[in-house]
C-alpha cells in the first residue's frame, strides 16, 4: 500500500516537472530563412526569436500564432546594432503576414523592397474576432511597391496595438494603412516620401477605425495626404460590419508636418481631435473636409475639433480648408491656433469662426523643416501652441 502511495506521488511530481519544463519560455536564434519560419511557426507563449544578423528573403505567412498578454511571442534582432535585413528585392510579396495571431511583438528589423506590403497583420475577415496585443517597434521599412496600393504596414481588425519608434521611407500605397482598427497608439514615427514614389497617403485610418492616437511623429513630404482620416471602404471590409463611419474619435497630436498636398484630410470621419501639431508649408491645402463614402447609412463628415496648432503656409495655399460636397463643415470647431503666412496681411478663411486665434505674428520657428522645430518667438501668446507643447500620456493606448 505504501509503495503504491509512493509511486503515485512520484508520478505526480515527475508530471509536474515535465509540465513546467514543457511550458518554460525559450529563446531561439535562427540564421536562415527556413529556420526563422520554423521558429515562429512553432513558437509558444513567452518564446523569443532573436534573429541573427544577415539578409533574408522573408515571404513568411503565419496563421493562429498565439502569445498571451503576460507571455507575448517576441521577434527581434539578436544584435539591435546589426538588425537582420528582410529584402524582397521586389520579387517577394511580404516580409511577414500574420493572420488571426495575438500578442506578437516585433522589433529591430529592417524590411525593404517588397512588391506587396512590408508587414501585413489581419484577422482574416470582418466576421472574425479582433486581433489583440500587437506591438511593432524600432522598425526600418523602405521601398515598398514600388507601384500600386501596397503598404509598408498593413493592419486590419486590430485592437490594443502600438507602433513606435519606426522609420518608413518610400512606399506606394500608405506608409501605415488601417482598416477597422481600434484602441491603438502610433507614436514617434518618421515618414519620408521619395520622388520616385507617388503614394496617396502617409497614414490612413478607415473602414470603422476608432479610438486611435497618432502622436509625436514627423511627416516629411510623405504623400498627397499626410494623414487621411477615413476613405471609401467597401461594405464587406468594415470592422465592425455595422459601422456607420470610416473613422471616429481619432486623435492627431504633437506631430510635425512638412510639405505634402494637404496635412490632414477628414474623409467621411467624425468626432476627431487635431491639436498641438506644427504644420509647415503644405502645397495646396492645410485641411480637407470630404465625404468619400456616400452609402446611405454612413454619417456625414462632421464634428472635429482643431486647436492649439501652429500653421505656417505660403502663397501656394489658396484655400486653407478644402470643403467637399455632402459634408458638415459648420460642425467643425477651431480655437487657439496660430496662423502665419510671410509677407501676407490676410486672416485665414475658415468654415467656422475661430475663437482665440493668433494671426500675422511670426513664430520665428527654428529648425523649421525638421522633426525638432521649435518656436523661438518671445511673444507669450505662442505658449501652449504647436508640437513642442504636446506631452503624451504614458501608457495611453486606451485613452483618447
Amino acid at each position: 500500500m505504501k509503495n503504491n502511495y509512493k509511486n503515485t506521488l512520484r508520478f505526480i511530481l515527475i508530471s509536474c516537472l515535465l509540465l513546467t519544463h514543457q511550458t518554460q519560455a525559450k529563446t531561439f536564434t535562427p540564421n536562415t530563412n527556413q529556420k526563422i519560419y520554423s521558429a515562429i511557426q512553432n513558437a509558444q507563449p513567452g518564446d523569443t526569436i532573436t534573429i541573427a544578423p544577415g539578409s533574408y528573403k522573408g515571404g513568411h505567412y503565419f496563421k493562429n500564432i498565439q502569445g498571451t498578454q503576460s507571455k507575448p511571442i517576441t521577434i527581434t534582432a539578436a544584435n539591435p546594432q546589426k538588425p537582420p535585413v528582410f529584402d524582397g528585392k521586389f520579387k517577394t510579396a511580404e516580409s511577414f503576414h500574420f493572420v488571426s495571431s495575438n500578442h506578437i511583438h516585433i522589433s529591430n528589423l529592417k524590411i525593404t523592397r517588397y512588391k506587396g506590403n512590408g508587414i501585413n497583420i489581419d484577422n482574416h475577415s470582418a466576421k472574425d474576432p479582433y486581433i489583440t496585443g500587437i506591438q511593432l517597434k524600432n522598425l526600418n521599412i523602405s521601398h515598398i511597391g514600388p507601384k500600386g496600393n501596397h503598404d509598408a504596414i498593413k493592419l486590419s481588425g486590430l485592437t490594443n496595438f502600438t507602433i513606435k519608434d519606426t522609420t518608413i521611407t518610400a512606399w506606394a500605397g500608405s506608409a501605415i494603412d488601417m482598416v477597422g482598427c481600434n484602441n491603438g497608439v502610433i507614436q514617434n514615427i518618421t515618414l519620408t516620401g521619395h520622388q520616385s514614389y507617388k503614394p496617396s497617403t502617409g497614414i490612413q485610418l478607415k473602414g470603422g477605425c476608432h479610438k486611435i492616437k497618432v502622436i509625436s511623429s514627423f511627416f516629411n513630404n510623405p504623400a498627397a495626404r499626410a494623414i487621411n482620416l477615413g476613405g471609401a471602404t467597401g461594405a464587406p471590409f468594415f470592422r465592425p460590419l455595422n459601422a456607420n463611419y470610416e473613422a471616429k474619435n481619432i486623435t492627431i497630436a504633437g506631430n510635425r508636418f512638412v510639405g505634402c498636398t494637404a496635412a490632414i484630410a477628414f474623409a467621411t470621419s467624425t468626432d476627431n481631435q487635431v491639436h498641438h501639431n506644427t504644420i509647415i508649408n503644405p502645397e495646396k491645402w492645410i485641411f480637407r473636409i470630404l465625404q468619400e463614402n456616400n452609402a446611405p447609412h454612413i454619417i456625414k463628415c462632421a464634428n472635429s475639433h482643431i486647436h492649439h496648432n501652429l500653421i505656417i503656409y505660403n502663397a501656394k495655399v489658396r484655400t486653407i480648408v478644402n470643403v467637399g460636397a455632402n459634408t458638415k463643415p459648420h460642425t467643425f470647431k477651431f480655437n487657439n491656433n496660430a496662423w502665419y503666412q510671410p509677407r501676407s496681411f490676410s486672416i485665414p478663411a475658415l468654415p467656422t469662426i475661430e475663437k482665440n486665434g493668433l494671426y500675422l505674428v511670426n513664430p520665428h520657428l527654428k529648425n523649421q523643416n525638421t522633426a525638432n522645430s521649435i518656436i523661438t518667438s518671445q511673444d507669450k501668446r505662442f505658449t501652449g501652441i504647436g508640437a513642442q507643447y504636446y506631452k503624451p500620456q504614458a501608457n495611453s493606448t486606451n485613452k483618447n
